[in-house]
């Protein structure tokens, strides 16, 4: 939605490919998310997808803020 940034993510869903990459993975999660508290997944998806990552989120923004 427009005007939701970072800060407003609740939820974040990650797949990948390869779980060796979960150490920079996590790394740059945690300067892109530094101190928020959100509910988070991370699973091996090797036959699913067809790339390295993929994530997907959720923000909450409320009306009028």
């Amino acid at each position: 939605e427009e005007g939701a940034t970072l800060k407003d993510v609740v939820r974040v869903c990650t797949y990948l490919e390869d779980t060796r990459d979960f150490g920079r993975y996590n790394k740059v999660f945690g300067q892109m998310f530094e101190g928020a508290v959100l509910a988070r997944t991370t699973v091996e998806a090797r036959a699913v997808i067809a790339t390295r990552i993929e994530m997907d989120a959720v923000a909450y923004k409320p009306l009028g803020d």
